[in-house]
């Protein structure tokens, strides 16, 4: 189970975690603490990104929510 895929099933495809977790067989509590390891590794690569003018969201909520918002732009792109 790569981080990225469980980003898009959790942000891009709107999977719960339970839900997530039923697919890969695993526990709940497994699935959302990696996907809190997942939100600190993109926050660790918007730190990197700052030097190059990038803004860094304040918050774990509003780097959530800036994943859900670009999810739902991609669905309506591609509808």
């Amino acid at each position: 189970m790569e981080v990225q895929d469980l980003i898009e099933l959790h942000y891009f495809e709107n999977l719960s975690s339970r839900q997530i977790a039923e697919l890969f067989q695993v526990e709940e509590p497994t699935i959302r603490s990696r996907l809190r390891a997942a939100l600190s590794h993109l926050r660790q690569a918007y730190h990197r990104s700052e030097a190059n003018g990038v803004p860094i969201p304040e918050s774990d909520e509003l780097l959530t929510e800036q994943l859900r918002e670009l999810a739902r732009e991609l669905r309506r792109a591609s509808a």
